[in-house]
């Protein structure tokens, strides 16, 4: 049986929270105090800036499986006929299979955010992905600072929608320039 005191973590620094052993500041970086959950994703040495609630789409074909369907009915002017209309149903559904299927901007959903100074950490389907600035060839914000559109060289471009997305874009922008 484990003594009730085992268990209790130490008390953390009021400047910050480990982001890990050995970075710059002697292994506590100023992280902001949402980043607890996350330290244990960042690098030595790397900081969380700015968290951003966001809504994404990421432009790519979608994955349309259709079914051909033959049907022949009765004798030959019956098979003719039958024939031509499973012809011409057939086409139907194959055309709206290449519409649906053709590149468009695709729903991921709701994502979280976090853009440290060396990439950008994506809380999507239930686990972080990291977007690292480093692969972003381009990154575009709307007229209407509503959208973020981040660009790769061999990845399909991401679209970030939220109420920070000037400040997620500006942070993108500093670390891509070494600012970070």
């Amino acid at each position: 049986m484990h003594h009730p005191r085992a268990h209790r973590c130490r008390r953390r620094p009021q400047r910050g929270i480990p982001a890990a052993t050995g970075g710059p500041s002697g292994g506590y970086d100023r992280q902001p105090a949402w980043a607890a959950p996350i330290t244990h994703l960042l690098l030595p040495g790397e900081v969380a800036r700015i968290q951003v609630d966001a809504y994404g789409w990421r432009w790519e074909p979608s994955d349309v499986a259709y079914d051909r369907r033959f049907l022949l009915l009765g004798g030959p002017i019956g098979m003719a006929v039958s024939g031509v209309a499973s012809v011409v149903a057939n086409r139907g559904v194959r055309r709206r299979a290449e519409r649906d299927a053709a590149p468009a901007w695709r729903a991921l959903g709701a994502l979280i955010v976090i853009a440290t100074d060396l990439r950008l950490l994506v809380w999507h389907q239930n686990a972080w992905n990291s977007v690292w600035y480093s692969a972003i060839t381009e990154a575009g914000l709307d007229g209407a600072e509503s959208h973020v559109e981040l660009s790769f060289a061999a990845d399909p471009p991401y679209r970030l929608q939220g109420g920070q997305a000037r400040s997620l874009y500006e942070r993108v922008q500093a670390s891509r320039s070494g600012r970070a």
